[in-house]
């Protein structure tokens, strides 16, 4: 696990930045289809929990870009901005699959 987090550039994000990525999203389509993403903020702090995943931190690489640290390989995340700034979707790469989901208003 060390391993993986040196080749990836970890940095601090703003808890109002932060914030505005939390909610639920729905994946729509592929081998995760119908799977709801639920992703939670403490302070400057991601999660992410879904049903076979236990709430795990997510560590962010850009204001968009995130990592999780765990599985077998590192699953990427990527949020879709609206033009004022507020998540609408995510992009999950996970064992080479990229699912992406749309945030539940």
């Amino acid at each position: 696990m060390a391993e993986r987090l040196e080749k990836e550039k970890i940095i601090q994000v703003k808890p109002e930045v932060v914030g505005r990525l939390a909610g639920k999203y729905d994946i729509g389509a592929g081998s995760l289809a119908y799977y709801t993403i639920a992703i939670s903020h403490h302070n400057s702090k991601l999660f992410v929990e879904m049903s076979f995943l236990e709430k795990t931190e997510l560590l962010p690489v850009s204001e968009t870009d995130y990592i999780m640290i765990g599985l077998e390989e590192t699953v990427k995340f990527k949020f879709i901005l609206d033009e004022n700034g507020k998540a609408i979707q995510l992009a999950m790469t996970m064992y080479g699959e990229e699912s992406l989901a749309t945030k539940k208003l």
